[in-house]
């Protein structure tokens, strides 16, 4: 089997707010957590940076967040955030202190205004947010099921607190709805810890709150819809999943991310001509530009594991090597890209070749063991079969 990718978007529940980034003179910090029409520019600018994979920017607008309002929890859920974006590509001990960190510092803020503020409708729902933050870093990057599913229950309480106080908050539905469709999908064989689970869940209705906030949602549009790409890929509705996918493509093509999880899609069915297709076409389409390198690189990259998957030797040697002359620094996609060209050296029977990718691969940041696989397959050639 090739490398595992990271895994496909699944959380509880978020929802941004952050203030104007530039102003004549600086805003002071307050006291209280206050919409205004500033932080809704700046909410939807720093939402379409993240979304976008400009981290570096969005995580600038959270400081200022994290500034205005050093009492409330929504800066250091939203710096929570985007390290769980980091994390996707590049899971490493580092990542994870921070995101810990920061998502420790989000609860803590939550619970003291619980305390002072009962009825805090924000400091509830980004508590809630910050729960959903850890549901899925534990899901995607730690892989601990019982400690997402923890988080998971602990979320849904904040976000039915904050859904009370404001029945009609349309995005208080992707944390309402992610509950919904976990509670509703257990299978009879985890009836054992259905009693951690409140209140039944309805796996249909989940999915239709979804979908409501996906089309009309205020600020967590984009949010459901990567909540709905994970039920859709659990339910195994792939049509919908990569039509989905594809539509955040196309809204934000900089993004890698939705590139890997549309690719994932298409070796979970094994329809790798269909995606070695797909992929073509999105590297031979217009706007570069729009789409960037670290994207280009990322579906050049795909491409070339699903034609390594398929078998097709040549074509999958000629994107990694299109991957590796782009000169990316420091990113994942060196080891992965040196790690797959090595299987592929090795397939076609080219040992030293492959020595030498595998060699490079131990100088190379070790991403999902691959300091471990480069190890083992330096011991014995990888033995995968190539396909024809």
């Amino acid at each position: 089997m090739l490398m595992n990718r990271s895994g496909l978007p699944r959380r509880a529940v978020t929802l941004v707010l952050i203030i104007l980034l530039f102003r004549a003179s600086p805003i002071p910090a307050q006291t209280s957590f206050e919409m205004t029409p500033d932080v809704d520019r700046l909410l939807r600018s720093a939402l379409d940076d993240m979304y976008r994979y400009d981290l570096e920017s969005a995580e600038r607008k959270f400081d200022e967040l994290v500034r205005r309002f050093p009492d409330h929890p929504v800066g250091p859920m939203h710096k929570a955030e985007v390290v769980w974006w980091r994390a996707l590509r590049s899971k490493n001990k580092s990542l994870q202190t921070s995101f810990e960190g920061y998502t420790n510092e989000a609860i803590a803020k939550g619970q003291q205004l619980e305390k002072q503020n009962g009825g805090d409708f924000y400091a509830q729902l980004y508590m809630a947010a910050a729960y959903g933050n850890l549901t899925r870093y534990n899901i995607y990057v730690t892989r601990n099921d019982y400690r997402a599913m923890r988080a998971g229950l602990k979320g849904y309480r904040y976000i039915k607190l904050a859904y009370g106080l404001r029945p009609n908050y349309v995005d208080c539905l992707i944390g309402i709805g992610a509950y919904n469709y976990v509670a509703g999908s257990l299978p009879v064989a985890l009836k054992i810890i259905a009693w951690m689970f409140t209140e039944s869940g309805d796996k249909d209705k989940g999915i239709e709150q979804l979908q409501i906030v996906a089309q009309t949602g205020e600020y967590g549009q984009t949010e459901a819809k990567m909540v709905l790409l994970g039920a859709y890929y659990n339910e195994k509705h792939f049509e919908k999943y990569r039509q989905l996918v594809t539509e955040l493509i196309e809204q934000y093509p900089s993004n890698p991310v939705f590139i890997t999880w549309l690719a994932d899609s298409y070796v979970r069915e094994q329809k790798l001509d269909e995606g070695i297709r797909f992929l073509t076409a999105l590297l031979n389409r217009p706007g570069s530009h729009e789409r960037g390198t670290l994207a280009t690189a990322q579906a050049t990259y795909e491409k070339g594991r699903l034609e390594l998957e398929k078998g097709v030797l040549d074509d999958c040697m000629s994107s990694f090597n299109q991957v590796l002359d782009m000169k990316l620094q420091d990113d994942p996609l060196l080891s992965r890209a040196h790690l797959l060209r090595a299987f592929a050296w090795d397939l076609k029977g080219q040992r030293e070749a492959a020595v030498a990718d595998y060699q490079t691969v131990l100088g190379l940041m070790d991403i999902e063991n691959s300091h471990k696989k480069a190890k083992s397959f330096l011991k014995t050639p990888y033995p995968g079969v190539a396909r024809n």
